[in-house]
């Protein structure tokens, strides 16, 4: 006895994201957005969970108060302003 399934190819699979999840992933670019053309580091510090881990080209920083200062010694080195990403629709990428 013989049993097939037709299952769908790559081509074929299409995944959609909630548009919830889409609405609440750009108002927490829309917040980084605006706190770093702000050069607020508190701002941006307060996107991380107390123990984040956020990497950077130099290595890890560890915990939001670190986070904190890794943003404040680059905005003393770099001014922000005017920074806005082009977001891919089809990304859930930040």
């Amino acid at each position: 006895m013989a049993i097939s399934f037709a299952l769908p190819t790559f081509a074929q699979q299409k995944e959609t994201v909630d548009p919830q999840i889409i609405e609440q992933l750009n108002a927490v670019s829309k917040k980084y957005e605006e706190a770093d053309n702000n050069n607020d580091a508190a701002a941006l510090a307060a996107l991380f969970t107390e123990d984040a881990v956020f990497v950077t080209d130099k290595g890890p920083v560890y915990g939001r108060q670190a986070i904190e200062k890794w943003y404040a010694n680059d905005f003393q080195q770099w001014h922000h302003s005017n920074h806005m990403r082009k977001k891919d629709p089809n990304s859930l990428a930040l």
